[in-house]
């Protein structure tokens, strides 16, 4: 899942992935309710790899794709991949 915390193509909006406090175009004083932590959700429902990733950090981002692609080969994988959108 590519995570920009927000609906960037539209503007910089706010999203159930913009955290609480953010500032987007729809939230100009800053977002009142907390992010949805998606990567929880998915091991409530007991995907067998879930991850966390960021674009500043490629080789870690590398090593997390390749366990799943050899680890856990022909199951549901999910890795969240934060990235950040320079304009928003």
């Amino acid at each position: 899942m590519y995570d920009n915390q927000g609906y960037q193509n539209t503007g910089n909006q706010k999203s159930g992935a913009t955290p609480k406090g953010a500032k987007t175009t729809t939230t100009p004083h800053g977002k009142t309710n907390r992010r949805k932590d998606i990567a929880r959700l998915m091991i409530a429902q007991e995907v067998p790899y879930v991850a966390t990733a960021n674009v500043t950090f490629p080789k870690d981002l590398f090593d997390k794709i390749t366990k799943a692609a050899t680890e856990f080969k022909g199951q549901f994988r999910f890795i969240q991949i934060f990235s950040p959108c320079p304009p928003g």
